[in-house]
């Protein structure tokens, strides 16, 4: 039924070898030539090629609701097949009017079920009155109708995620113009070793085979380039990247805490934020050493000596990877303080991603305190 809106007041040109040498526009000898006279009623089409093969035969259908003209094409790129001779349509086709496609974007809409809320779900499905589907008669408005409740239903319970299509594994800098000139190569290779003209093998080693190279390599070279500018200029965006591709974030998908389990990001957060607040102090007369206006929390952090801090790190299995991991590259030129104030500060500063994100630790003294550099 999706394919009858499709074709219901478009153009169609329908052409192909049906092998019916039966086929006949008045009358259905067979069961074959019937099935193709029952849709040439249901699209509204007809039949009107009327050059015959050597055997007076019909095979090949021109099924159209346009007007069109049809020749025997006399110049042909390969040798003429008595079975099928070849034929020139010449038809014009007004696209003028035509806004939207009928085809929905190449990306995939697909609920997320491992973080749906069942409970709310299952209640809500079985609240639902379906007695008004039996005032339909139509087959097709009883779905419509059926399925659009479900779907209201399912956005209330389950979220929703878009996921571009892929490209059936092949490399990403392979795009859609080199999978055309793929695809324009493996045609004149087949028809190389059908027919073993001239014509087809000019084309296949001196243009496409070289095309086909020489796009793949500029693309890569591109691809690379492009790679390696986001690793410098938007390392944010190239993480990003890593972390969808292990299908990982930085923040857990679930977290338990209190008795309660968390799935949403801001949950996550102010759980993580509320297990913590035990090294936070509220603001007292004295506690911070410079005044700021208006009222918030006070990270208080009493002072930590080089040598338990040297100690501490000699005690880590992996010292320089640890450090690493806080965005902290050892520099030989460097005595030891300037190493631990990068990873302190690189430490203070994924603490503070969590404070600035949680609702107990969202305040202005804290936006000072981790902003300023």
């Amino acid at each position: 039924m999706c394919a009858y809106e499709f074709i219901t007041g478009a153009d169609l040109i329908i052409c192909g070898d049906f092998n019916i040498p039966t086929f006949s526009n008045s009358v259905a000898l067979d069961a074959r030539s019937g099935a193709v006279n029952d849709f040439m009623s249901f699209a509204n089409v007809t039949q009107k090629n009327t050059f015959k093969n050597a055997n007076n035969r019909l095979l090949d259908l021109i099924l159209s609701n346009v007007e069109y003209q049809l020749f025997l094409e006399d110049d042909s790129f390969v040798g003429v097949d008595e079975q099928h001779p070849p034929l020139l349509i010449n038809v014009v086709l007004n696209t003028a009017d035509r806004k939207h496609s009928n085809f929905e974007s190449c990306g995939l809409r697909d609920w997320t079920f491992r973080r749906a809320n069942f409970n709310l779900l299952y209640s809500m499905l079985a609240g639902v009155d379906w007695s008004f589907l039996e005032a339909y008669t139509d087959a097709e408005a009883a779905c419509d109708a059926f399925y659009k409740v479900l779907n209201s239903v399912l956005s209330e319970c389950v979220p929703a995620e878009y996921f571009p299509r892929r490209r059936c594994g092949r490399p990403p800098w392979i795009t859609p113009k080199i999978i055309r000139y793929i695809n324009f190569k493996n045609k004149y290779q087949k028809c190389y070793k059908k027919y073993h003209t001239d014509f087809y093998l000019i084309n296949l080693e001196v243009c496409m085979s070289s095309l086909v190279k020489k796009q793949i390599r500029q693309s890569h070279r591109v691809y690379l380039t492009n790679i390696e500018s986001s690793i410098n200029n938007n390392t944010k965006e190239c993480w990003s990247y890593i972390y969808s591709t292990r299908g990982s974030t930085r923040i857990p998908g679930i977290v338990h805490f209190g008795g309660e389990t968390a799935t949403e990001l801001q949950t996550i957060l102010n759980a993580f934020a509320n297990y913590f607040s035990v090294v936070y102090a509220r603001p007292t007369s004295g506690t911070c050493a410079t005044p700021s206006p208006g009222s918030g929390h006070c990270f208080n952090m009493p002072m930590i000596s080089e040598s338990e801090i040297l100690r501490y790190i000699k005690g880590l299995k992996d010292k320089e990877q640890v450090v690493r991991d806080l965005g902290v590259e050892f520099d030989g030129s460097l005595s030891f303080i300037p190493h631990i104030e990068a990873t302190v500060k690189s430490t203070s500063k994924m603490l503070g991603f969590v404070i600035r994100n949680g609702k107990e630790f969202n305040s202005e003294a804290l936006k000072r305190l981790y902003y300023r550099e």
